[in-house]
């Protein structure tokens, strides 16, 4: 495993909190761990110095209700897309 700088690090960072856009992936059939039951996952992220880094992640029995707590948590500018999750 390779070790970041703090100047690396801090470069991830400005990067992640500046640049746009956030992705956005849905998937069904997925494990949910807290409820041992196979639901809908959601995912938020961004592309940042060739790496993806998740900016948060839901569990739902309906694709409104991920999309509403994407909503709640403030994300903008997303794209959706199937290709990454």
């Amino acid at each position: 495993m390779s070790h970041l700088s703090h100047r690396e690090i801090n470069n991830i960072l400005f990067n992640l909190h500046n640049s746009n856009p956030n992705y956005f992936g849905l998937k069904d059939g997925y494990l949910d761990m807290h409820t041992m039951r196979y639901r809908i996952f959601g995912a938020v992220w961004k592309l940042a110095e060739g790496r993806k880094y998740i900016l948060g992640y839901w569990f739902a029995d309906h694709e409104n209700d991920i999309h509403m707590a994407i909503q709640n948590a403030g994300f903008t500018n997303i794209i959706k897309t199937k290709k990454m999750i």
